[in-house]
């Protein structure tokens, strides 16, 4: 039986056969010099051939120590700054984009998954590098082995997104953002709210791709004063984050009332949101988008089981009732 890849095994694997740094010189950029209760530094231990397998790059998830390692945007910087300078064959800040938002993304995303983690968000933020504006060529290539490096080290997928959504905003003062939506008919609203109320204990949400349930039911958090976030960049836990690239980072919120009726509001979206009546298919606009949202008054909408939302152009998820098992 094939070992599973670790996330930490996979950047460094990544960076020796791409980048064309050894173990020792990647350990040098990503360990800690900071002192540890033993008296030595992660850092000077990189020499170490056998220590640097056994407690970093093969380490299992479960016992990979993140004291071990420097903060993840120094060491994308420093990482950047031996790919730009490589003798032989130096890269572009171009270069190194396009491999960390291809290959190298794709394989960090598949180590990451294999150790069980929910890797929508890191998968989002990926997607998203390109939309940051405000940014140079060189920021925006050092950012992107931000994400790789924080995924790698941390062996968390959403802390990971997280603290590369943090560094864009502290020390580039942009933001992620989230893409056009193509254009087209948001639809009018056609049913009252007082029709659809139904006492639903425990929602679903099932994903559907080009007329097909993926996946299985996303459920909802049910429980009095929880609510759940529907956006690509969400960070809280329970979030909903396997949706479309131009699905906002905050896009809607999902909650159960007091009066037993699920209801969804959207979070200022930049492109809307609409809900279609699973038996009349009548198509209620919870939120236009941004554009058309002058004098638009937001309010929450209900919702029921057989009821499709559709966030953005074409994020499209049925309502089922049900257990969450």
């Amino acid at each position: 039986m094939a070992a599973v890849r670790t996330p930490a095994g996979e950047l460094f694997d990544i960076m020796k056969r791409w980048g064309g740094i050894s173990h020792r010189d990647l350990a040098l950029r990503v360990l800690s010099n900071r002192t540890l209760a033993n008296g030595v530094s992660p850092a000077s231990r990189a020499n170490d051939r056998v220590w640097l397998s056994r407690y970093v790059v093969h380490a299992p998830v479960e016992t990979l120590q993140t004291a071990y390692f420097a903060d993840y945007g120094e060491s994308a910087v420093k990482v950047a700054s031996v790919l730009r300078s490589r003798a032989k064959r130096a890269f572009t800040n171009q270069q190194i984009l396009d491999e960390v938002c291809g290959s190298a993304g794709v394989s960090m995303e598949r180590a990451l998954s294999e150790c069980g983690q929910d890797t929508s968000l890191f998968r989002n933020v990926l997607g998203r590098l390109g939309t940051v504006d405000g940014l140079t060529e060189s920021q925006r290539a050092e950012v992107a082995l931000t994400l790789l490096v924080a995924a790698g080290c941390s062996a968390d997928a959403t802390q990971a997104a997280s603290y590369t959504i943090d560094y864009i905003r502290s020390l580039h003062g942009a933001e992620v953002v989230t893409p056009s939506a193509p254009t087209g008919s948001a639809g009018q609203g056609m049913a009252e709210a007082a029709e659809r109320l139904a006492d639903v204990a425990t929602m679903g949400l099932l994903r559907i791709v080009d007329g097909y349930v993926v996946g299985a039911p996303f459920w909802l958090a049910a429980e009095p004063g929880a609510e759940t976030v529907v956006g690509a960049l969400a960070e809280q836990e329970g979030s909903l984050r396997d949706v479309g690239v131009d699905v906002s980072g905050r896009h809607a919120r999902i909650w159960r009332g007091d009066d037993g009726v699920w209801y969804v509001e959207g979070l200022e979206s930049r492109n809307g949101t609409v809900l279609v009546d699973g038996a009349t298919r009548e198509r209620m606009v919870v939120e236009p988008p941004a554009q058309e949202r002058e004098g638009w008054q937001s309010a929450p909408v209900p919702f029921r089981p057989g009821d499709e939302l559709v966030f953005a152009a074409n994020t499209r998820f049925v309502a089922v009732a049900g257990r969450a098992k």
